[in-house]
């Protein structure tokens, strides 16, 4: 929608507002003067009508200059901006606080095999955005998986064991909080002056079958209400969706995107959408980095509302099962996006903010 017409739409409709309300007062206090006199809603009418004629010509007029000045206004190369800003947003695994949370991680999972080494069916290892190349700055905490053998622990002592070697035998100067969080212990690190998040999610196999990759969680649920409940997962099914170079790009933009504009999507959903939208488009996928990025929001804003988004690994968890005030939302932004840059392609830097560094 042009600005003339947008500005003019809305200056109609906020001007009528204003001048009925106005009118409104004015007769009431006029009515409280004079007891006799009713209220007159001609005039109410009247003064409404010509707050919208106002309101209608004054946002016309500032629109149209708008749309003149954008018409003028050459286009960036959106696709070099995205590029910028995806390199930008995303984390510096060069870093000195990057490397030094590895080697964290590393110190987590040597400890974790000494605690429980005969009760571990696999080596523990690192999983989540960090493993798999989508991690941004800031917004990214490192996740340590430690899968025990099925006859190891009923599942509330597993996750309440490892809660507990970590409360009462790792000894590090760094550690500054154990938490017990829904499905992880969260052990929160003071490293290079920056406070950094290691989750270890335990998990129990799900069989004794050595080739079966599935596994069940603990979730610890703390509500008033709520009882601890297991859920299943499979890391290696998770893994086994490859993501792309460009699609690992384009879930970090739409992550640093979620959290700059107050989206209600998780990173999961937006990494199901990103290979959802590719699958719809299979045939016809965009050759643009811009052009596959407003694919996968117009795919969002289109689909968001009707979608059975089932996690690969659970077909229990239904990953849009959201409010619905939350789907109108992610809808909304995100065909926001894509309508404003079919206006001018400069708008995405609205969107997509690069921070001046």
């Amino acid at each position: 929608m042009n600005r003339k017409t947008k500005y003019a739409i809305n200056g109609a409709i906020g001007v009528t507002i204003i001048s009925a309300v106005f009118n409104a007062i004015k007769q009431i206090n006029k009515m409280d003067e004079s007891p006799e006199l009713k209220f007159d809603w001609a005039e109410l009418l009247k003064a409404s009508g010509k707050g919208a004629l106002i309101g209608g010509g004054s946002g016309f007029v500032v629109g149209a200059i708008v749309d003149e000045v954008n018409a003028n206004t050459k286009a960036i190369n959106t696709d070099a901006y995205l590029n910028t800003f995806a390199f930008a947003v995303q984390t510096d695994r060069s870093s000195y606080l990057y490397k030094m949370s590895e080697r964290k991680c590393e110190q987590i999972i040597k400890f974790l095999e000494k605690e429980f080494n005969a009760k571990l069916s696999d080596v523990p290892f690192q999983w989540g955005s960090n493993a798999k190349g989508t991690a941004i700055k800031g917004k990214s905490d490192f996740d340590i998986m430690v899968r025990f053998y099925r006859n190891s622990f009923v599942m509330d002592e597993m996750y309440h064991s490892v809660l507990r070697v970590f409360e009462d035998n790792f000894k590090d100067n760094s550690l500054v909080e154990v938490v017990d969080q829904k499905k992880s212990i969260g052990l929160v690190f003071s490293l290079a002056g920056e406070k950094v998040s290691i989750d270890v999610v335990p998990m129990r196999a799900i069989n004794d079958n050595s080739k079966s990759t599935a596994s069940n969680l603990y979730v610890n649920n703390k509500g008033l209400f709520s009882k601890p409940t297991i859920t299943k997962t499979d890391i290696p099914l998770q893994a086994s969706v490859r993501l792309t170079p460009t699609q690992k790009k384009i879930i970090m933009v739409l992550k640093k995107w979620k959290a700059d504009n107050n989206v209600p999507i998780s990173s999961y959903m937006i990494q199901l959408f990103v290979t959802k939208a590719y699958e719809k488009n299979r045939n016809n996928i965009p050759c643009k980095l811009t052009n596959k990025l407003l694919m996968v929001l117009e795919y969002i804003g289109e689909s968001i509302l009707t979608i059975r988004l089932v996690s690969p690994e659970n077909t229990n968890n239904i990953v849009s099962k959201i409010p619905e005030s939350s789907k109108d939302l992610i809808r909304k932004k995100a065909l926001e996006v894509v309508n404003e840059y079919q206006y001018h392609p400069n708008t995405i830097q609205t969107y997509f903010v690069l921070d001046e560094t």
